[in-house]
């Protein structure tokens, strides 16, 4: 019944966008005919019958389950409303407090479901009772009506005429109604039964019944009961002069009744809206064609927008219900294409995975996943559901910045490639198995453990994945932390192909610095590399000019490796840089993407590259910087998005790069030629940010820095005006409560220097209440921030490390005081967000006076 109840609930969801589509193109097409609108009602009772819709594109539907069938079963229910800010608000609701507790046999939220359908039921039998009832009283007290002629009786139990019977359907007169007014009446009312309006409001009382816990369905309802009255009307008349309109009305006026409940029979002559008739009644004209057309393409519209889904493509069928079954690449693929990403990360926060002895999903399970988008981390969850034989993905969510991260793939195929007999072997007792990820530990460390590979238990080489398997008990008897194996999941090593290009690293004599070199790949049709000394470009069909990739000082060797394993080698290379103080380093150039990465360790070592012969894969050597004793040798890997010494223990000094080509054309040195602006994140033991902006050659000509150390917070924008393209720098700094905001928006003159255009800066200090507090000027604060949204609503965001704009739309950034709407920081005051940011703060000094 949960399930039912569940349905009905998603289809009235459904039903009540196009409900909200007709009351706005009620308000639109005023003067189209009645009968326009009931045929959008009727779009509506379509919506509520059908258990399926086609899908479509053109749906305006945000979601066709925003009450998913799988939120009665799991761990982490949430709705998938296809608003991403309902979605972020109510789903942490859930997840706190419908999350069943441990051990418990029922899941809170199929408890409370099962409550409502009760509810439901109750209530809907209520209604038809009601109906029934009623019926069965206006039969009882029509019984003894005299037939005047055809099918028209008159009563004297009748005060207002109104039609009755669904396939005989009668019209029911009082006595004493002048020949002129039965003429009316008998119009109208024969009106209805030409337009089987004696089924179609029964109909709508039905559906009400079923969704009376919708309130937008009895708003339907109740419109479309005016609805059908006023078609009748503008059918009767519309042949009649003014004279019988008068008589009309007045007839509609004489029968009027006073009823304060909605009934689903009788079709009543002056049952509702009767003012609002009578004054269309007199007013009444023709409707134009050209109304009647635009309201018939509107009708069609609706029905292609809103009797539609939009496409579900966030499920995917299962290939079974045993972990042996699991498709990890294609599990990944299918999520990358849904989401528009090229890598996704799991983590030890994550959820518990239940399995049957025979490693058989248990139930509904839920993976939680995450990867980076435009400088943010947004999380979504993959859930399992054996029972429908689907994957669901949950709409994805803002989600804070992660400090540990492994691969999805990796993570499904330690799942999927455990070994059975060893697990069976080691909790023989078991009647099933726990499954939890662990961040760190190694085999040595643990009394039970075992690493495995694809091919079985035996030793590993390279990344792992590590996790723990308890054992479950008959009558969930409890499971001492020492009966638990640590599994450590690896992959044997399987080298990808090695292309070399160049390698003066053995013979620097032997480097012409005047000389060419270029090369094409079939991974690359029609591009064309090209190898100075001093730099490598790139030339395509596409682009006939040079597109610099990397420069070096200069680049001693060049290799083509698919570390990313996507299919396409990447360029890799060993490069010196600097002025003065050199070193040596390692870059990783992914032309497919356009990103690079960049592993370096200035003043501390040097990394050069090295092809291994025998075993066709790359070495990194580190050597402490301008010495020649070799440090280290690891094998060069990618995984976890970034560089990776495979070997190397963590906790060293190195440190990688990841260069990402931002993207938009802009002229920020004013010259006429298109900039490019490069993100470059550097992760290690001193992470932070860069925005690099280079002239088309390849020269670099301005770098900005940002940390995500309070410190260092910075926020960088691309300002788009008439004049020309700006940099946007915004710097809110506060420190033990004393504040200076600024901001600048420059240029950059040929050199690189920041040529000003504008600035502004505002302090204050928000000690409220303390012998600190000095000064709080609301309107300069106002000011400053009006002056800089203006610019803002002309930019785009390039980079920001302020948490308080962790929420802005990089597309339309906007800033606000974070603090501002934090009570705790503000002594109770609360933000009006109905109001402006300048009406706040007016109204947060005199607060703070009474402090």
């Amino acid at each position: 019944m949960e399930s039912v109840f569940l349905k009905l609930v998603n289809l009235g969801i459904s039903a009540s966008w196009l409900v909200l589509a007709i009351l706005v193109l009620r308000l639109v097409f005023q003067r189209a005919p009645r009968w326009i609108f009931c045929l959008l009602w009727a779009l509506v009772a379509l919506r509520l019958v059908c258990p399926f819709s086609l899908e479509s594109t053109l749906s305006l539907i945000p979601s066709a389950q925003p009450l998913p069938p799988e939120i009665l079963d799991t761990a982490t229910p949430q709705i998938h409303s296809g608003i991403p800010a309902i979605n972020s608000a109510v789903n942490p609701l859930l997840e706190g407090g419908m999350a069943p507790t441990p051990g418990a046999s029922t899941n809170p939220t199929q408890v409370w479901f099962l409550i409502l359908s009760y509810i439901w039921v109750i209530g809907a039998l209520v209604m038809a009772l009601y109906a029934l009832i009623s019926y069965w009283l206006l039969k009882r007290k029509v019984a003894t009506a005299t037939l005047l002629r055809e099918n028209i009786r008159q009563s004297e139990y009748v005060d207002t005429p109104f039609v009755l019977g669904l396939f005989c359907p009668i019209i029911y007169l009082p006595y004493g109604l002048e020949e002129k007014e039965q003429n009316y009446v008998v119009a109208h009312e024969k009106a209805h039964i030409k337009r089987r309006d004696h089924w179609w409001k029964p109909l709508g009382f039905s559906l009400l019944t079923v969704y009376w816990f919708n309130p937008l369905m009895w708003l339907a309802y109740i419109l479309l009961c005016r609805d059908i009255e006023g078609a009748c009307d503008e059918k009767a008349i519309r042949e009649m002069g003014l004279e019988d309109r008068r008589g009309y009305s007045t007839a509609l006026l004489q029968c009027s009744i006073h009823r304060h409940r909605l009934a689903a029979c009788p079709l009543a002559f002056g049952e509702v809206g009767v003012k609002v008739r009578i004054k269309s009644v007199m007013n009444y004209k023709r409707p134009a064609f050209w109304i009647v057309a635009a309201a018939l393409a509107a009708c069609v519209v609706a029905a292609v927008c809103f009797l539609t889904d939009p496409p579900s493509r966030r499920e995917f069928s299962m290939d079974g219900t045993n972990l042996a079954n699991l498709d990890p690449q294609d599990i990944v693929e299918q999520i990358e294409n849904l989401e528009d990403t090229s890598q996704l990360y799991v983590n030890g926060d994550n959820f518990e995975i239940t399995l049957t002895s025979d490693f058989q999903w248990e139930s509904s399970e839920t993976v939680r996943f995450f990867y980076f988008k435009n400088q943010e981390t947004y999380s979504a969850q993959l859930r399992i559901s054996p029972q429908e034989n689907k994957y669901f993905i949950t709409q994805a969510g803002r989600w804070p910045e992660q400090d540990s991260i492994f691969l999805l793939v990796n993570y499904l195929e330690a799942l999927k490639y455990l070994p059975h007999a060893e697990i069976r072997q080691m909790l023989p007792h078991a009647v099933g198995y726990a499954v939890s990820l662990v961040e760190e530990g190694s085999p040595e460390n643990y009394p039970q453990s075992l690493t495995y590979t694809p091919q079985g238990a035996g030793t590993m080489d390279g990344w792992y994945v590590h996790l723990l398997v308890e054992p479950v008990y008959e009558n969930n008897e409890g499971t001492p932390a020492s009966e638990g194996v640590h599994l450590f999941y690896g992959g044997e090593h399987t080298a990808p192909t090695v292309t070399k290009w160049f390698d003066y690293t053995g013979s620097p004599s032997e480097m012409d610095w005047n000389g060419e070199l270029t090369t094409e790949l079939p991974q690359f049709p029609g591009v064309t590399f090209c190898y100075t000394p001093e730099q490598i470009t790139a030339r395509s069909l596409e682009n006939a000019e040079p597109v610099t990739l990397f420069a070096g000082m200069p680049i001693w060797n060049t290799y083509f490796c698919d570390l990313t394993g996507d299919g396409l080698p990447e360029l890799c290379a060993t490069l010196s840089w600097g002025s003065g103080m050199i070193d040596s380093r390692v870059i990783i150039y992914d032309y497919a993407n356009g990103a690079s990465y960049l592993l370096e360790d200035r003043s501390n070592y040097d990394y050069s590259l090295r092809y291994d012969y025998a075993e066709n894969c790359l070495y990194v050597d580190r050597r402490p910087y301008m010495e020649k004793a070799l440090v280290s040798s690891n094998r060069l890997a990618y995984m976890d998005g970034c560089i990776q010494l495979v070997g190397e223990e963590s906790g060293g000094d190195s440190f990688s790069q990841k260069t990402t080509i931002l993207p938009g054309n802009y002229d920020l040195d004013h010259d006429g030629t298109t900039d490019t602006v490069e993100l470059v994140t550097v992760t290690g033991e001193f992470p932070g940010y860069e925005l690099v902006v280079k002239k088309a050659n390849g020269a670099e000509l301005w770098r900005g820095i940002a940390y995500p150390a309070h410190p260092g917070y910075n926020s960088f924008f691309v300002c788009c005006l008439e004049d020309g393209d700006y940099l946007l720098q915004y710097n809110p700094m506060m420190y033990q409560g004393n504040a200076t905001y600024t901001y600048q928006l420059f240029s950059l003159d040929e050199e690189g220097n920041p040529v000003t255009a504008q600035e502004g800066s505002v302090s204050f200090d928000v000690n409220w209440g303390t012998p600190m507090h000095e000064s709080f000027d609301a309107l300069a604060l106002a000011d400053f921030m009006d002056e800089l949204n203006g610019l803002l609503a002309q930019s785009k965001m390039l980079l920001s490390t302020d948490p308080a704009l962790e929420s802005v739309d990089p597309e339309r950034p906007q800033a606000n005081l974070r603090w501002l709407q934090d009570t705790s920081l503000c002594n109770g005051f609360v933000y009006n967000k109905g109001k402006s940011l300048r009406e706040n703060l007016i109204e947060f000094a005199e607060f703070i006076k009474t402090i």
